[in-house]
């Protein structure tokens, strides 16, 4: 796991990033084992709106949720979200829409689709054998682009004010239709 300079390993931080990290692949690794369809793995403060669910892709996993950020350099993020996410996000057309990581990134992985097992076992396989440094999940998922949808108007709420677990280093907040309300 990717440590900060100023990151302890024994620090609530750097354990908490570890553990999340670890229980996404706990959850991918038992849909591979039991090999299972229509798989939706969110976090305990993902709340569902209710919303009429699209047509699902089923050959690649699909965002219900994030907050997007800037394709490429973390330091222009600020910038991106006051100038640039709202207008990507009004281009979104309602349903599923393509990635496209050349335009954004996003960061929250509350809730992500997989149609089936193999889209589970291609995501372990990616980690296990690209020999990349492994990061906050959502961040190692959009970083090596292993997620090719998201479903707009999201169809979950991230109520990351509930739990106070957040480990990025600071509540995000309420995130609703990939952006912080």
């Amino acid at each position: 796991m990717v440590q900060k300079y100023n990151e302890n390993k024994n620090s609530k931080k750097y354990k908490g990033k570890c553990g999340c990290f670890t229980s996404q692949m706990k959850a991918l690794q038992y849909a591979v084992t039991h090999k299972l369809k229509n798989i939706v793995i969110l976090e305990d403060d993902a709340i569902f709106d209710g919303k009429k669910m699209p047509k699902l892709p089923k050959d690649e996993p699909t965002l219900f949720g994030a907050v997007l950020q800037h394709p490429d350099d973390w330091n222009k993020t600020k910038k991106f979200k006051k100038n640039n996410a709202d207008k990507i996000i009004k281009n979104f057309k309602k349903g599923v829409n393509l990635i496209d990581y050349d335009k954004f990134r996003f960061t929250g992985a509350f809730c992500i689709y997989y149609p089936d097992y193999t889209c589970c076992q291609n995501i372990l396989n990616h980690i296990y054998d690209s020999g990349k440094p492994l990061k906050h999940f959502d961040i190692y998922l959009g970083e090596n682009r292993l997620v090719k949808y998201l479903v707009y108007p999201s169809i979950y709420t991230h109520d990351d004010t509930l739990t106070g677990s957040s480990i990025a280093g600071g509540y995000e907040g309420v995130i609703k239709n990939y952006k912080k309300i």
